[in-house]
């Protein structure tokens, strides 16, 4: 069972006692994970780099509305489809015992015990408790929502008297003050398909290949169990203000841009010659590149059958193409890199691909996974809503956000942590500085840095010589400039398309300052 402690952080002091908690869990020999939400806005990166080294995951936590932050955190957890059960916990509290069993009591329920909230991600869910608060004219703080859920869901109250037995794994001297079930066939838990893999298999086999494919699958449920920053799915729940996409439709169109995402990362780490994936060693460098390509080609042929299982063959055609528009764009970088720019040999008349050829390049790898969720979601829209096409808008995000990761990664504390100083650099990565550079530097100095990037050295020495030569040229400006001007555009798009106070927020995330 994939299962979490999850607190937050929206201000030093409660990064200090955030770390304080963290410390009291542990101390109980807890099995389970423990993330932080983190509201990036009004903390820097010293709070971040402290939380990464201590949580098995930070996520940013996007605010807007009016709402209370502790509903923004119960909504957010709500949205954390590939966990089976979530214990928010607010950061002042303490744990004096192991609570790992409070997981198991009725997981059907939303479980209310003190300042702690026990609950099933689900995207349906979500989008009630959405819907509710969108709809409330009152203040919007976390006991309004507390009652919404206590009135409308399937859910538990425990008064102060509750323990558990932990010698005998059950609960005890339990008094439940609210048990209000709500009256309706509508299912409110998670779906049986919503974890990493469906059933494959007839019941008197399943037991056997279950165990099988927790081996073979172990370096995907290794890499799905990172938590990183959930970009393109926040991005998806921003882009549904124009679709309206039910929250049972989006809740498998998740799970299949996560098995796909998932598996993707994994080939991607070995084709880079990546030895770290968000500050932990790579899937292939604990369990080797065989097992960790099947692995993650499994995922793919799993992200498939989500969609025949929908009956969506419009939904297999967009995939089967944007796909393949993936690869071409993987594969023409991958040729720059290893058979043209940085061959092993001494032709002087290396290719160097223009700017607009990488741009176009990389249109088709990055912008694929976000055109991918824009054009099932246009499919499956709710009806009452105009028919617009968001194409052009998920392309110029793509094409935003690999520029901005190329610029993160050679500028940011918080990349240095998740995956080393200028990790770029030691995978010889062809970053859009880097195209800009060889475009621009005299024949002297392209050879030097493209000597410097064959090597893809870990040695810091030699990434702050790469990193002089991009400030140097011009190179580091030109991206930050570049950033500046794709910002406007992005902006007028989205003008042109209607205002989206989701989408604006969170992309404010990402903007460089001038």
């Amino acid at each position: 069972m994939n299962q979490a402690y999850v607190t937050f952080a929206r201000n030093a002091k409660e990064v200090d006692e955030a770390l304080l908690l963290l410390k009291s869990i542990r101390e109980t020999k807890t099995s389970k994970q423990s993330l932080i939400l983190l509201d990036s806005e009004n903390l820097g990166n010293e709070a971040w780099n402290k939380l990464t080294s201590s949580f098995e995951g930070v996520i940013e936590l996007l605010t807007y509305g009016d709402y209370d932050f502790r509903c923004h955190a119960l909504l957010k957890c709500m949205t954390l489809v590939h966990f089976d059960r979530i214990c928010l916990i607010d950061p002042s509290e303490s744990v004096a015992q192991n609570m790992d069993h409070i997981f198991a009591i009725d997981t059907t329920k939303f479980i209310f015990w003190n300042d702690m909230i026990v609950l099933t991600p689900n995207m349906r869910t979500h989008q009630n408790l959405l819907n509710y608060l969108n709809g409330v004219e009152k203040q919007k703080t976390m006991d309004e929502l507390k009652r919404f859920i206590i009135e409308d869901f399937q859910a538990l109250q425990l008064d102060n008297k509750f323990q558990i037995d932990f010698e005998q794994n059950q609960v005890i001297s339990t008094q439940l003050v609210n048990n209000v079930e709500k009256s309706s066939t509508e299912d409110t838990t998670k779906c049986e398909s919503c974890g990493p893999f469906s059933k494959y298999v007839p019941a008197d086999a399943k037991r056997r290949e279950g165990t099988e494919r927790e081996k073979h699958l172990a370096p995907f449920t290794y890499v799905f169990g990172m938590k990183g920053k959930n970009v393109r799915q926040d991005i998806a729940v921003a882009f549904n203000f124009w679709y309206a996409v039910s929250s049972a439709d989006m809740e498998w169109i998740f799970r299949f841009g996560n098995l796909l995402h998932t598996g993707s990362l994994m080939i991607d780490d070995i084709q880079d010659h990546s030895q770290l994936r968000r500050g932990k060693p790579a899937a292939h460098v604990v369990y080797g590149i065989p097992l960790s390509i099947n692995a993650a080609n499994y995922a793919y042929f799993d992200a498939l059958k989500v969609l025949l299982e929908k009956n969506c063959l419009e939904c297999v055609r967009i995939v089967t193409e944007e796909l393949i528009n993936l690869h071409h764009g993987q594969g023409m970088e991958l040729y720059w890199r290893d058979w043209e720019i940085f061959a092993p040999n001494d032709d002087p008349k290396k290719y160097i691909p223009t700017e607009d050829e990488y741009v176009e390049v990389f249109v088709k790898k990055t912008s694929a996974q976000f055109l991918l969720l824009v054009r099932i979601m246009r499919l499956r829209r709710n009806k009452d809503m105009r028919d617009v096409d968001l194409a052009k808008l998920a392309k110029m995000v793509g094409i935003y956000y690999q520029i901005w990761d190329d610029f993160m990664n050679l500028t940011s504390k918080e990349f240095t942590v998740a995956k080393g100083f200028c990790d770029d650099i030691s995978e010889g990565k062809l970053s859009f500085p880097v195209i800009h550079a060889l475009n621009k530097v005299n024949e002297e100095v392209k050879d030097r840095l493209i000597k410097l990037l064959r090597e893809r050295s870990t040695l810091k020495k030699v990434k702050l010589e790469v990193l002089e030569i991009l400030n140097s040229c011009g190179a580091m400006q030109y991206t930050k400039d570049k950033l500046t001007q794709l910002r406007v555009e992005i902006g007028k798009e989205i003008e042109s398309l209607g205002e989206n106070p989701g989408l604006e927020s969170f992309l404010e995330k990402l903007w460089i300052k001038k």
